[in-house]
Parts: structure tokens; sequence; C-alpha cells
């Protein structure tokens, strides 16, 4: 019981990202009206902040963790604010934390396979 407990705010969360990736595609086929569009986008960069923000704590290297909380909030906070380059910082917080996962962070998987 305690084991679907723990596995259930995984579950809702990659459930909601699923229905926001299901609302962006059906927007080229449906064409929401343009409140919608920013209802779904600042949803869909809101989940990817707090992703960001939940997978710091799991991290081991100081510098990364900070990186990874400091870009999920700009990611979250994003939506909100309005200045001209908003876009290309977002997209770079998006971006690093990913890169970062990417290149420098190793799973216990990987960690096996070379022993």
């Amino acid at each position: 019981m305690m084991k679907v407990l723990k596995k259930l705010p995984h579950t809702i969360y990659w459930l909601l990202l699923a229905m926001v990736i299901v609302g962006k595609i059906s927007n080229y086929f449906f064409h929401y009206s343009d409140e919608t569009n920013k209802l779904i986008d600042a949803l869909m960069y809101v989940f990817i902040g707090i992703y960001y923000i939940i997978a710091s704590f799991g991290l081991d290297n100081r510098i990364f963790k900070i990186i990874y909380i400091l870009c999920g909030i700009y990611v979250i906070v994003m939506n909100f604010m309005d200045f001209k380059h908003n876009s290309l910082v977002g997209l770079i917080c998006i971006l690093i934390p990913w890169a970062i996962g990417w290149f420098f962070i190793k799973d216990d998987e990987d960690e096996d396979d070379e022993e």
C-alpha cells in the first residue's frame, strides 16, 4: 500500500503533463482561443519548473542543485513576467538542466555497468 502511495504523486504529475502535451497537439487541429493557448503554455512551463525543482533534491552536487532550483523557479515565474528577452532566457533555463542531466549526471545503472 505504501508503495502505491509513494508512486501516486509521480503518476499524477506525469498524467497532468501528458494532458498538457495532448492540449498542445490538439491545438493544431481544433484552434483553441488565445486565452486557452496561454493557459496551456503556462501549465506546461509550471510543470517543467516543478519537475526541475523536485529533481534538484535528488542531486548530490551542490552547484547542479542550485542551477536546477534557479532554473525551475525562473521557468515558473517567467509566465508572469513580461520583458523583452523572456523567451531566450526561458529556453536557456529549460535546456541547461537537461544538458547537465545528459552530460554530467550518471545513473546508478551506469555505475553498475562500469564495475
